[in-house]
């Protein structure tokens, strides 16, 4: 054993060394070769159908980023009003059109209703447009507190039923469509799924859990889906401006808290993670990491509120304009009317496209 030991000492430093000098310079080059071959044939989503939850905010205003590039979309929150502002805007912005959705994708209230949910919104989406392209997973929650603060181990559900079930309900039920068009699914996780952070065990719990999950079915789907795992580090958004769940499960903004936590955090703008997230996903990209730059911080604000600041919409006409999309809500009858959800729809973008010009 002792000769064995000494013949493997001898013989494996140099050609440890050989292969560091040798190969690892080839293989850098084959990899930027692969890398500008899928910048040149990166996948035009112009004309594609997108389908994304948690749209009304945070990193889920990379709609605007799709809208942009011409994609069909369809807009799934549980919040209606910051939700048809969004709509609203994206078509504005390039969409050739939006179908925003009110819908809950997690199980808090019961299963079959967040079931139900899902299912209703793919197909609503799968009827209109007639095919589904990517699907972006994105709904979340973040609670705060101490593991052991907790009175109640029921309210720590939200998170799992919301980070990690939320995602899993709408990837079952749209899998069958993406394999049709060999679409891709998006999902946004978190860097705390792989980096413990403290008072969001939950919170990173259930990122870990998307992680390995997606992982695992990147595997299962093979060629048939593509799978992008999108792990962000501190994104501004609705956490970064002190909205957290707590101990009881409710939902307070806390700017005290959110000092104390992240404060000393560099954070990325939504805007800038989320072109990064797409220029990820058409490439083709298995993982993506949204790099915080130097200069980046928390006061660049949300790509939502960049929009609002540039656009200045008076109350009235959002309100008229919110009121107009309120009959996009697929999800409020159990019957779906497409001849006339979509009544009413033209002469809100000619009254938006009116307003922007003036």
């Amino acid at each position: 054993m002792d000769s064995i030991n000494r013949i493997i000492n001898f013989v494996f430093p140099p050609l440890a060394l050989y292969g560091l000098f040798v190969f690892y310079p080839i293989y850098q080059r084959l990899k930027s070769a692969v890398s500008i071959w899928r910048n040149v044939l990166r996948e035009n989503v112009a004309g594609k159908v997108v389908l994304i939850t948690g749209a009304a905010s945070g990193i889920g205003e990379a709609t605007y980023e799709y809208g942009k590039k011409g994609a069909y979309l369809a807009l799934v929150d549980i919040r209606d009003e910051p939700l048809f502002h969004v709509a609203a805007l994206v078509e504005h912005y390039g969409s050739p059109e939006v179908i925003p959705m009110v819908a809950d994708v997690s199980k808090i209230i019961s299963i079959a209703v967040a079931l139900h949910d899902c299912e209703r919104f793919i197909q609503a989406a799968v009827l209109h447009f007639g095919r589904l392209d990517h699907l972006v997973t994105n709904a979340g929650v973040a609670p705060l507190y101490l593991f052991e603060d907790i009175d109640d181990l029921s309210m720590a559900m939200p998170a799992m039923d919301i980070n990690f079930w939320g995602s899993v309900y709408c990837t079952f039920f749209a899998s069958s469509y993406l394999k049709k068009s060999r679409g891709k699914i998006v999902v946004i996780a978190s860097g705390c799924g792989c980096i413990a952070s403290p008072r969001l065990s939950f919170y990173c719990a259930s990122k870990a859990a998307v992680i390995a999950f997606y992982e695992t079915l990147r595997i299962e789907f093979g060629s048939k889906v593509g799978v992008t795992i999108v792990a962000p580090g501190v994104v501004d958004s609705e956490m970064t401006q002190g909205k957290f769940m707590t101990k009881n499960g409710q939902f307070i903004v806390d700017k005290e808290l959110r000092d104390v936590h992240i404060s000393l955090l560099p954070v990325e703008s939504a805007e800038r993670c989320a072109k990064a997230v797409l220029r990820s996903v058409c490439r083709g990209d298995r993982n993506q990491k949204c790099v915080v730059r130097e200069n980046a911080s928390a006061d660049f604000g949300s790509f939502g509120k960049v929009l609002y600041e540039i656009i200045k919409p008076s109350q009235e006409t959002m309100k008229s304009s919110h009121n107009t999309m309120k009959q996009l809500q697929l999800l409020k009858s159990e019957t779906i009317n497409y001849g006339d959800v979509f009544n009413g729809k033209k002469e809100l973008i000619v009254k938006l496209h009116k307003f922007f010009s003036d």
